[in-house]
């Protein structure tokens, strides 16, 4: 019986899935959203019994109270997944990811290296407030569009955007184009070919410069491989920052340009950092998470 329930289970959610799929397919366009945007609500109240509205602002969005998060133009699968996980998830997933070792406060600089559609951002810019500052920097054209509109649906005044790669130099590189943006990461191939969207690269002590950022109390960096790039070009404001966390790929495999834990812990030990891991942890991903503390405070 209980196997029959499980079985019956599955199918149902099979033949949701579908519909939704095909839903998205023959709505997601002119007035198809509003009864889309219907459907959403009445799944989000089935799953968790909340209460979510959804929005379309020339991409997809849900709405938690004053809280928004933008998930894509259009909507799939996928997306719909995506649309399903409320604000208050982010600020547990960046309590537990980030904020492992320091939490930013009111007042605080936050420097976001990889900031996606700006989940992340959002929870820094409501944790350091007013008189805090957040510098966002994300290289995917797509998902930069994205940024800018989580940082506009949520009225993110203390955040500045900048549309760029992290690596070690100043000038263009190529990032890939996934359908999971997650998985974008900076790409050249050999003899000057590339692949995937061209963007402009710079040094995060360039990006901190002409931000006029001078001092940093937290830095995050999540840009899946690059970061062997993008250490080689902060090595002046490193020295002026005083907790990190960089999320490093080695768990993705035995490809070479993921291996950068090491590289990473040797580059923050050499600027005076102490570093706390979670080698203790079941996720994989999160035990390539490391989070370094600056043995001087910067004042």
């Amino acid at each position: 019986m209980q196997v029959g329930t499980k079985v019956l289970a599955a199918i149902t959610r099979r033949c949701w899935w579908t519909m939704v799929s095909v839903a998205c397919v023959l709505l997601d366009h002119g007035y198809g959203r509003w009864l889309l945007r219907r459907l959403l609500i009445v799944y989000a109240k089935r799953q968790s019994g909340s209460v979510s509205d959804f929005v379309f602002e020339h991409a997809w969005a849900r709405r938690d109270g004053r809280d928004y998060s933008v998930v894509s133009r259009t909507l799939d699968r996928r997306s719909c997944v995506a649309l399903q996980k409320s604000f208050a998830r982010h600020w547990e997933e960046a309590d537990d990811y980030w904020f492992h070792v320091y939490r930013p406060k009111a007042g605080d600089t936050v420097v976001d290296v990889g900031a996606g559609v700006g989940a992340e951002t959002t929870v820094f810019s409501r944790v350091v407030g007013p008189s805090g500052r957040v510098l966002a920097i994300e290289a995917h054209p797509e998902t930069f569009f994205l940024l800018k509109k989580q940082c506009e649906l949520n009225l993110l005044a203390n955040v500045t955007m900048c549309p760029l790669a992290v690596i070690d130099r100043v000038g263009p590189v190529a990032i890939e184009h996934n359908p999971v943006w997650e998985s974008n990461s900076v790409v050249v191939l050999a003899d000057g070919d590339m692949a995937g969207a061209v963007v402009q690269g710079n040094t995060l002590d360039d990006i901190c410069r002409e931000c006029q950022i001078e001092t940093i109390d937290f830095l995050k960096v999540n840009i899946e491989g690059a970061e062997r790039l993008a250490i080689r070009g902060m090595t002046k404001i490193i020295k002026q920052t005083s907790h990190v966390c960089i999320a490093c790929h080695d768990f993705l495999g035995d490809m070479e340009e993921f291996k950068t834990r090491e590289i990473v812990i040797a580059f923050l030990r050499e600027n005076g950092f102490t570093i706390t891991e979670r080698l203790g942890d079941s996720r994989d991903y999160v035990r390539d998470h490391i989070h370094a503390t600056q043995a001087t405070s910067i004042q």
